[in-house]
């Protein structure tokens, strides 16, 4: 693929990712302001609602109250008790009239005297008065129809009582007081009631489109308050939020596009910190050796690319891998790679039988040059005569392509061998072993840590082992760091195992000396 096209690609993802750096403050303020105005509006109603219920509640303390004080009252002649009961609904307010029951009717009232009224005219319900407390709301009463009035009711059982006639007047006054009509629909609702009374907003209950609270109930009396947000007051709350938080949401977006601009600048900076390092020979090879769990001797090592940048120090070796994968650096750092083992190597005094290891990516197994650049590296090693064992990572998936097929063909047949590298990890693991043949299974670090452990990865490694065995591929643990560990799978039949326990990755100066240190004897076989 031309340069020019590559780079365009990258250009183009670099300046998606920068603008999805810079919306992200906006994508996410957008639903917070949201979800605040719907709370702050919520909280506002619920605000409206215990002022309404606590001005109720306190009007209906009055009525029952004085209600009580009534009752000595009720059943004395009307012309007895009249002026007493006028000037007691004079000087209260709230109280539109009066009225006392005796033998189950209407006779005396503070507003009209003596009258005589079934009880069931007054309260819209049939029967006399019930004993004890209750609360009758009505759309009018016979002397002022046309506004709404809430009766509070106390019933003795002799046939007397004592009928409190509150203005309902007040109670939409105190609705409207407490939510006006362009942000609430509040209503008060009476337990077994279908009568509402409600403000000027309307009542919740038959107004679309809002945003409804659950009713607020007294504990002591049968009322509820029914309160409903207009879309209007979450939607200003919400522009509200918006314009407050605008300059930092703005300063956030621009220090995350400037964050996310740095970060490519330093991805292609690196690329090109790759390529001048391996121009300028700043790449070494750290080499681990493989030892047989059951005798103890190396059969060979694991070559492991290293970078020590000049003023920064060791660079982290899967951020190298990472840019070079996605800059297309992969085969020309592996190239690289092949060439500093066969510098090494030329130093090195092995064995018969030793092999390296070297970690091959997807890319370079699918590519056509695969089979020349192998060759050539073997070609280079031919007075050594180490064996080569290609592992193969999970970072990329490796196609399933003739192309791969012959290459790993054509490699087996000149001797070299391959391995799964980091086995379990990842998601391709099985389906390597279902398409290619493969020599090695490389446990990953990460399984052999939870030996002598509760994990819950601890099944996954006994079924890794059990796998081997079933197909008759040689097993290498990775990361082995105590005796414990070394001991179980020896056990369990692992073959070659690699960690710091037996050694840590060295220079090849220092695996010279460290294998001459070693017994005199081949290096063991698979």
């Amino acid at each position: 693929m031309p340069t020019r096209i590559i780079r365009g690609r990258l250009t183009g993802w670099r300046l998606l990712s920068i603008s999805l750096a810079a919306a992200l403050p906006f994508l996410v303020m957008l639903p917070l302001a949201y979800y605040e105005s719907e709370r702050q509006a919520q909280a506002q109603a619920n605000a409206a609602n215990e002022i309404v219920l606590r001005q109720a509640e306190s009007i209906l303390n009055q009525a029952a109250n004085l209600s009580a004080t009534l009752t000595t009252l009720a059943g004395q002649p009307c012309d007895q008790v009249k002026d007493q009961l006028q000037r007691i609904g004079t000087f209260r307010p709230y109280f539109r009239a009066l009225v006392l029951v005796r033998e189950h009717g209407l006779y005396c009232s503070s507003a009209t005297g003596e009258f005589r009224q079934p009880v069931s005219e007054l309260t819209g319900h049939p029967g006399p008065l019930p004993v004890g407390q209750a609360l009758y709301l009505l759309p009018g009463t016979p002397m002022v129809p046309d506004r709404p009035a809430l009766l509070v009711t106390l019933g003795l059982e002799d046939g007397r009582g004592v009928i409190a006639a509150l203005d309902g007047q007040y109670l939409l006054d105190i609705l409207a007081a407490a939510g006006p009509r362009d942000r609430f629909s509040m209503a008060i609702a009476l337990k077994g009631s279908d009568n509402i009374l409600a403000g000027p907003g309307g009542s919740p209950q038959d107004t679309p489109g809002l945003d409804r609270l659950p009713a607020l109930t007294s504990e002591r009396y049968p009322i509820s308050v029914l309160t409903g947000v207009r879309p209007a007051v979450i939607v200003a709350l919400r522009d509200a939020l918006l314009v407050r938080y605008a300059p930092f949401v703005l300063l956030a977006s621009l220090l995350l596009a400037y964050a996310a601009y740095r970060l490519h600048r330093q991805r292609l900076s690196m690329v090109a910190e790759i390529r001048r390092a391996m121009r300028n020979d700043e790449f070494h090879v750290h080499y681990q050796p493989v030892l047989e769990l059951a005798t103890g001797r190396c059969s060979g090592v694991e070559a492991l690319i290293r970078w020590d940048k000049p003023g920064t120090g060791p660079i982290r070796p899967d951020l190298l891998f990472a840019v070079a994968q996605d800059n297309a650096l992969a085969l020309p750092l592996t190239r690289h790679l092949f060439g500093l083992i066969q510098r090494d190597v030329e130093t090195l005094a092995i064995p018969p039988g030793f092999h390296i290891g070297v970690n091959i990516t997807a890319e370079h197994l699918a590519s056509t040059d695969m089979i020349a650049d192998v060759q050539r590296l073997q070609q280079g090693l031919r007075d050594k005569a180490p064996r080569l064992v290609l592992e193969i990572t999970e970072r990329k998936v490796v196609p399933d392509t003739d192309v791969v097929l012959k290459n790993m063909q054509a490699l087996r047949a000149a001797g070299v061998q391959f391995a799964i590298d980091d086995f379990g990890t990842g998601h391709s693991s099985l389906a390597y072993l279902e398409r290619f043949t493969v020599d090695y299974i490389k446990i990953d670090r990460g399984f052999v840590s939870v030996i002598d452990t509760d994990a819950v990865n601890a099944p996954v490694l006994e079924l890794i082992i059990s796998l081997g065995a079933r197909l008759a591929v040689t097993l290498i643990a990775e990361g082995i760091e105590t005796q414990t560990q070394a001991a179980y799978l020896r056990g369990k039949g692992v073959k070659y195992a690699q960690g710091f326990l037996f050694a840590k990755p060295m220079a090849a100066a220092a695996l010279g000396t460290w294998l001459a240190s070693q017994p005199l004897q081949e290096a063991a076989g698979s």
